[in-house]
């Protein structure tokens, strides 16, 4: 697994009509709704967190929305066999 870094780019005049709460789009790939995922903070941090639905088009981390600069899904659990 890799990170992948958190890109966003402006919205179109046509996106803004269907969505006229947000500013920007992501422009890399996303987690799933509602997946928890780790995530790398501004500031060197890593932790959990989950891609939410906010209503109205919108999406991103539930806890740390703007602070994300990285996400990769959370790795398998062990499982002794």
């Amino acid at each position: 697994m890799e990170w992948i870094e958190i890109k966003t780019r402006p919205i179109t005049d046509e996106e803004q009509e269907l969505y006229p709460y947000l500013d920007c789009m992501f422009d890399c790939q996303v987690p799933d709704v509602f997946e928890n995922v780790l995530v790398t903070l501004s500031d060197g941090r890593i932790d959990v967190d989950m891609f939410d639905d906010y209503g109205y088009g919108g999406v991103g981390f539930s806890e740390y929305d703007d602070d994300v600069i990285a996400w990769m899904p959370l790795p398998v659990p062990f499982r002794k066999e």
